[in-house]
């Protein structure tokens, strides 16, 4: 089981993003890479990130688009988190391109070329001062959501129904990624329908270590 904070770096460049996730790993942080905002944001939707390096420039689009696509998930169907810290890098430096980047919404803004000993130490500081949103934000595996804070579970935006003592044990802070192989329990039923809704019933399930979500259908579709 691991705590380490969990960064995704979004660089075209193959040798820059190799170079920035080999290091990061080095230094015991967790690595999500991505080249291109499309992809970026498909794995924002599907991994709890704690920080990402966004470069400005990228193929598909700027990363003030991937800022502002951030920012603007909103709402408790939103499948990205709005509070998520955002370092933008760039080889355009001048006042302007700093003032955009901070008026689309980003943390930090660092000058490329720049020194990994730096943009590491800068990471670090912003992790600090976002620790809080750790033990308080929305936990997202796929299309399940779950929201310590205000104990509600959700399954493709649809509530899930759980007991106060369901929800006692379930987690309060991180969830560690790796799949736990430990029994199941916490099990409760949804009865979702709508047209998505496959016969039968949905089963939301807690790893038995606390860290892991599954869900099931109890029926054959």
């Amino acid at each position: 089981m691991t705590d380490s904070p969990c960064l995704l770096v979004v660089e075209d460049d193959e040798p820059t993003r190799t170079f920035l996730a080999d290091n990061f790993t080095a230094d015991g942080y967790e690595l999500l890479v991505a080249g291109s905002v499309r992809d970026a944001l498909r794995k924002l939707e599907y991994h709890q990130v704690d920080l990402a390096i966004v470069d400005v420039g990228l193929p598909d689009g700027s990363g003030l688009d991937l800022v502002r696509a951030v920012r603007a998930a909103t709402g408790a169907g939103a499948r990205l988190d709005a509070r998520l810290p955002l370092v933008l890098v760039s080889g355009r430096c001048a006042e302007i391109d700093r003032v955009r980047a901070f008026e689309r919404g980003a943390d930090d803004f660092v000058a490329k070329p720049f020194a990994y000993s730096e943009l590491r130490l800068r990471v670090a500081a912003l992790l600090r001062r976002t620790r809080e949103r750790r033990g308080s934000g929305r936990l997202r595996v796929g299309e399940l959501e779950i929201d310590p804070a205000s104990r509600e579970v959700r399954l493709r935006s649809v509530p899930v129904a759980l007991s106060q003592k369901e929800f006692g044990s379930c987690p309060r802070s991180r969830p560690n990624r790796r799949v736990c192989s430990r029994s199941m329990n916490c099990s409760a039923t949804s009865g979702a329908s709508g047209p998505w809704a496959p016969p039968g019933r949905w089963t939301v399930m807690r790893a038995g270590c606390g860290t892991s979500w599954v869900a099931t259908a109890s029926a054959s579709w």
